[in-house]
């Protein structure tokens, strides 16, 4: 069944098999197996930079100089995690677990189905999963909060941590702190419960990380996650500066 695998290379992740250590349990929450969902997810159409559609709905959630300018292992990095569901006219993007340095598919997420926002594949947990992207040595690791902010940090080139959702709870056993050992870390706090969960966070990584910085990304237009901030901008260049 491995063909039924989303083509990504493991290699653009620092973690080993001994750094995360989140626990989660699919089989408890999914009623649909790993392979059934791999087929799903791979039978909604590779996005295509030639096709409207496709093109629409990626400019309806990223400004159009994140494609253009983004580093081309993190474009083919995006694109992995990235499809177009023609049925539902929608751009849809996969929910990964990077743990033991296996890049698995755990659900994905459809942008507006059923008058839905983001709509989780039923019979899926994805949000006791958290994603972790830590590839260089010294550069600032980000936290963030959600999947369509991760495909924007990834878009970016950033180091980062992401967060499912406000209600995550980390362990404090999990190995990530070593991961984060010496490490500038730079949390982007969006609103009230971002800050309650991302707190929690920060206390526990605190014990190895170099500096913590909580960053709010509140506007006078009210919740700004990363990728409403993004649209702030014309450039990646401009974007990094101002983080």
């Amino acid at each position: 069944m491995s063909d039924l695998k989303p083509k990504i290379d493991a290699s653009k992740y620092k973690l080993n098999t001994e750094q995360v250590s989140v626990k989660h349990s699919l089989s408890n929450h999914s009623h649909i197996s790993l392979e059934q969902l791999s087929s799903e997810f791979n039978r909604f159409e590779q996005i295509d930079n030639t096709d409207t559609l496709h093109i629409q709905a990626l400019s309806d959630l990223f400004p159009k100089y994140l494609i253009s300018e983004c580093n081309k292992t993190d474009f083919h990095l995006f694109m992995a995690m990235s499809r177009y569901d023609r049925k539902n006219n929608t751009y849809v993007i996969g929910c990964f677990d990077n743990q033991h340095f296996e890049f698995k598919l755990i659900s994905y997420k459809w942008r507006y189905k059923d008058g839905i926002k983001w709509k989780t594949r039923a019979g899926t947990s994805p949000n006791s999963t958290p994603l972790i992207r830590i590839y260089t040595d010294d550069r600032p690791v980000y936290v963030i909060e959600g999947h369509r902010d991760s495909a924007t940090a990834i878009l970016l080139g950033l180091d980062f941590i992401m967060l499912p959702y406000a209600g995550y709870k980390i362990k404090e056993n999990i190995s990530l702190v070593e991961e984060v050992s010496d490490r500038r870390l730079i949390f982007l706090v969006e609103d009230e419960a971002a800050y309650k969960c991302m707190l929690n966070v920060a206390n526990i990584l605190q014990t190895t990380a170099r500096d913590i910085e909580l960053k709010s990304l509140v506007s006078h237009v009210g919740k700004v996650d990363l990728s409403d901030y993004v649209q702030r901008f014309n450039s990646i260049k401009e974007v990094i500066n101002d983080l």
